[in-house]
């Protein structure tokens, strides 16, 4: 039950904020500059009002999850602090001896109440609070992505099924080994997935037709058949953490895990994010960034970014918004990158990725303008997508033959050469800024969960808390 209707109380030992809390400490700071009321209302339907027993308020909750956010804590060490530090009880308006609640009703709140919907709102409401605090004042937003590894240690799916079966085989036989009998051939180590996925199925399909004493071995078997009914079962890169995906920094540095996109100010706002795996191409999230931006109400005229950018649905995007884009043309973007349902570019690689994970090698320039990339032999024969993906039957492995003469973007190369362009490039180092301080600072570097769910709420809450700081720190300046 919420009930927003508190007696109104007196302790005696108020005063001590006054003695202990500095006037220009952090907290204190944030505190009166930021509103934290408006997650009241926000949050007001997921509560019941009628009856129940008493909830504490969201405004309290989202506080604390702003402190373990802030100081980069863990949730016990954050109730801890908050129990012991006079800061933080000022910061979330509880008296000294005022109790605070569990770590376990913080998880449940982050997990249970905060809804993707309020995600969103919470990082509009801080850009809001930015222009009515008019800290706003550039017409520049600048993008990129950062990326944030899983907790989890990646796996290809043959590896995935492989642990799983050896598992069950190894419970078996500790219980009831005399059933052990009925387990097929092992496949070898030098199978592919297609055939580890059919002895998968045939040990199922024996073990379905013997009684299992052993509990732990029945859930094991109703996990493995859970994972066999999966549609992108031959996509799996971890048994642990399915949403993440091996992503590239680079053609010789790779990630497993999430790509956080970003929009923000010159001022350090961020106004616009968007959360994916960690194949996900840059340029396919700008529109949806950029589009939040706009609806919070922070007038846009350039948008900067790194190469990425510089593609052709972007430039027909900023035409049909009226808004620059200040990125500079890759060697290779002269014309319409190929992309289709197995392949898109890396602009991080500097290459195309294709859905099982490899990268193609890109080839010189040719005499008539044209580029090549081109798939190595050995990744495409393993390839569970090869056939549809290759098409055609002489072809063993993939090949992308570019022309870079598109004539959209002759209008860019000039737009280059201004000098408004040279010195709005300039900008973009603020954001590289920004980036390094959300992953060293705010702890944005690693998941503190599992799934896509758990990574937005962590890179939403963190983009809020980071608005909230710079909102504060900005109005000091004015």
């Amino acid at each position: 039950m919420l009930n927003f209707n508190k007696q109104l109380k007196f302790s005696s030992f108020t005063g001590i904020y006054d003695v202990v809390i500095p006037n220009n400490h952090l907290l204190r700071k944030i505190a009166e500059n930021i509103d934290f009321s408006f997650v009241n209302k926000l949050m007001e339907k997921c509560y019941c009002i009628a009856f129940g027993r008493p909830a504490y308020e969201p405004e309290l909750m989202l506080k604390i999850l702003f402190l373990k956010l802030l100081y980069d804590l863990s949730d016990r060490e954050v109730i801890s602090r908050c129990q012991t530090d006079m800061a933080f009880k000022f910061f979330l308006g509880l008296d000294p001896e005022d109790n605070v609640p569990d770590a376990s009703l913080l998880a449940k709140f982050r997990t249970m109440r905060i809804t993707e919907e309020e995600l969103q709102e919470f990082l509009n409401e801080t850009v809001r609070q930015a222009l009515n605090n008019n800290v706003i004042k550039s017409k520049s937003i600048i993008v990129d992505s950062t990326h944030s590894r899983s907790k989890h240690t990646p796996q290809t799916p043959t590896q995935i099924l492989r642990e799983m079966t050896k598992n069950l085989r190894k419970e078996i036989h500790r219980t009831q080994n005399e059933i052990s009998t009925v387990f097929p051939e092992k496949p070898t180590v030098e199978n592919d997935i297609f055939e580890e996925i059919y002895y998968t199925k045939a040990l199922v399909a024996a073990l379905e037709k013997v009684e299992l004493k052993s509990e732990k071995a029945q859930k094991l078997l109703v996990k493995v058949q859970k994972t066999l009914e999966l549609p992108n079962l031959v996509e799996l890169q971890s048994a642990n953490d399915e949403d993440a995906k091996i992503g590239h920094k680079s053609e010789d540095n790779d990630f497993f895990g999430y790509k956080n996109h970003i929009a923000m100010t010159e001022e350090g706002i961020i106004t616009g994010l968007s959360v994916t795996n960690g194949t996900a191409a840059d340029n396919k999230e700008l529109e949806n960034i950029v589009n939040q931006t706009l609806e919070n109400g922070v007038e846009v005229k350039d948008v900067a970014g790194d190469k990425a950018y510089s593609t052709s649905d972007i430039l027909k995007f900023g035409i049909d918004k009226n808004i620059n884009i200040i990125s500079k043309l890759k060697e290779n973007v002269g014309s319409k990158e190929f992309s289709d349902e197995y392949v898109v570019f890396n602009k991080d690689a500097d290459t195309y990725e294709c859905k099982n994970g490899c990268l193609a090698k890109k080839h010189k320039m040719r005499k008539n303008g044209s580029i090549e990339y081109s798939f190595y032999r050995c990744d495409c024969v393993k390839c569970p997508f090869s056939k549809k993906c290759i098409g055609d039957k002489n072809d063993v492995y993939k090949r992308i033959l570019q022309n870079v003469n598109y004539e959209l973007f002759e209008e860019q190369r000039k737009f280059e050469e201004t000098e408004y362009f040279k010195e709005k490039c300039k900008i973009r180092w603020k954001i590289e800024q920004r980036n390094s301080h959300l992953k060293n600072q705010y702890g944005l570097n690693k998941t503190y969960g599992t799934g896509l769910w758990s990574m937005k709420a962590q890179s939403f809450l963190t983009a809020m808390t980071a608005n909230m700081v710079k909102i504060t720190k900005l109005v000091a300046t004015i």
